[in-house]
């Protein structure tokens, strides 16, 4: 068993589920165990408390405002 510092992670994967949210990535197709460790992360209340409630607003308006190609790839 690895241990990884997961505070960075646990952002990394929040920017991913907000991405998840606008279009499926497949980033985590076949592989359970980051899936599942993505979703473990993301329950704890520390990582829930890290951002505001509107993050994922936020976040896309970040995006859209710098005119992120992701955003044009999703849709």
């Amino acid at each position: 068993m690895q241990l990884v510092p997961s505070n960075g992670t646990a952002s990394a994967f929040r920017q991913l589920d907000v991405l998840e949210s606008v279009g499926e990535t497949g980033l985590f197709e076949g592989l359970p165990k980051v899936d599942a460790w993505r979703r473990a992360l993301a329950a704890r209340t520390s990582v829930r408390e890290a951002v505001p409630e509107n993050f994922a607003d936020l976040y896309l308006s970040r995006l859209r405002g710098n005119d992120a190609q992701i955003l044009k790839r999703a849709a």
